[in-house]
């Protein structure tokens, strides 16, 4: 493995609707280096999610979805 890469993996995902956020680990395996910055963390979660973001938004543009208007009866 290269000595700048470092792999990111997230699990067990909470939902804490107490105080409105989204709680999950984070995995740091950074391979040929003493520690990982929090900032280059941080910025890849945040690059990650994004892409997440649009991946779902363009699969979702991509099924087709309709929204069907719902037809008066006729009395």
């Amino acid at each position: 493995a290269d000595a700048a890469t470092a792999t990111i993996r997230t699990r067990k995902f909470l939902s804490n609707r107490l105080m409105h956020r989204k709680q999950f680990v984070v995995d740091v395996i950074h391979p040929g280096r003493a520690n990982a910055s929090k900032h280059r963390i941080a910025e890849a979660e945040k690059t990650a999610r994004k892409q997440r973001k649009e991946r779902k938004n363009r699969a979702k543009k991509f099924r087709g979805t309709k929204k069907t208007k719902a037809t008066k009866k006729e009395k």
